[in-house]
């Protein structure tokens, strides 16, 4: 090695440059910097102090005519590294994640498509991806929604599984019990929309709350809404955190408020 030659007048300095050894896997979680390698995106726009260290100098001495002098006087301070961050993906599992997500979107034709596994004994990020994606080495074709982790930047209809919240509300308030059974109609008018069961029946039908989570009514669910009461279901969902930051340590959460909670509006659970 030629730096340790100590040759008089060849000073060497080290650069830096970022390298992606898994390609661009996890790209929408890791992220990208700028030229002046700040943060922009993900995981390194979250922990863009805390990465970025302290920069070095170097003072070396010049000629008159501004060249510098071989073997003239220099001074300089090394560069401090910034910590590093250790995330809890695991590449295999969020490579099969990103595959199948893949597949999935492009088989269905669908616009986009999420997926998150986690550790449900730890609570444990195993994966976490969106498609489409972007390569970080070719940000010129990238577009800024594929740069986004769509399952947190964005905000979705919960669907059917909010039905569970539903439920779960009339059984904590003393409101019904799986048993329970209501006289649920064909159809029924929320505001401006007609709600529908996606069984499409054009007759009435005795359910009890077991039967309408089994047949995930749409009706039904709106009739134990309106028996629990806008205002204490407002209230319970509301401790559930629906319509709060998650707190997630990455940028750029989108959380949608609970507006149509009061008025127990469920025309779109079924999507």
């Amino acid at each position: 090695m030629l730096e340790k030659k100590n040759l008089p007048g060849v000073l060497f300095e080290q650069a830096m440059k970022r390298v992606y050894p898994y390609g661009n896997l996890a790209s929408q979680v890791l992220g990208v910097v700028n030229v002046d390698n700040d943060g922009l995106t993900g995981l390194e726009k979250q922990y863009n102090k805390l990465l970025t260290g302290t920069n070095g100098s170097l003072v070396r001495e010049r000629a008159r005519d501004g060249s510098y002098i071989a073997g003239g006087a220099y001074k300089k301070v090394a560069a401090v590294d910034g910590v590093d961050i250790v995330t809890t993906l695991d590449v295999n599992i969020q490579r099969a994640a990103e595959d199948a997500l893949a597949e999935a979107v492009e088989k269905t034709k669908a616009k986009n498509g999420s997926a998150l596994v986690t550790d449900p004994t730890t609570g444990e990020i195993l994966a976490a991806c969106s498609y489409p994606t972007y390569d970080q080495t070719d940000l010129e074709n990238a577009k800024t929604e594929d740069m986004n982790l769509r399952l947190v930047t964005d905000a979705y209809e919960p669907g059917s599984v909010f039905k569970t919240l539903v439920a779960g509300a009339g059984f904590d308030l003393g409101v019904v019990r799986s048993s329970t059974s209501f006289e649920v109609p064909a159809s029924i008018k929320v505001g401006d929309d007609t709600v529908t069961d996606a069984d499409k029946r054009d007759y009435g039908m005795t359910m009890d709350v077991r039967e309408m989570m089994r047949r995930s009514s749409n009706v039904g669910f709106v009739l134990v809404g309106r028996k629990i009461g806008a205002d204490d279901f407002a209230a319970y969902v509301d401790k559930w955190g629906i319509g709060h930051s998650s707190g997630v340590d990455f940028p750029g959460e989108s959380w949608a408020s609970s507006r149509s909670v009061t008025s127990m509006t469920a025309p779109r659970w079924d999507r």
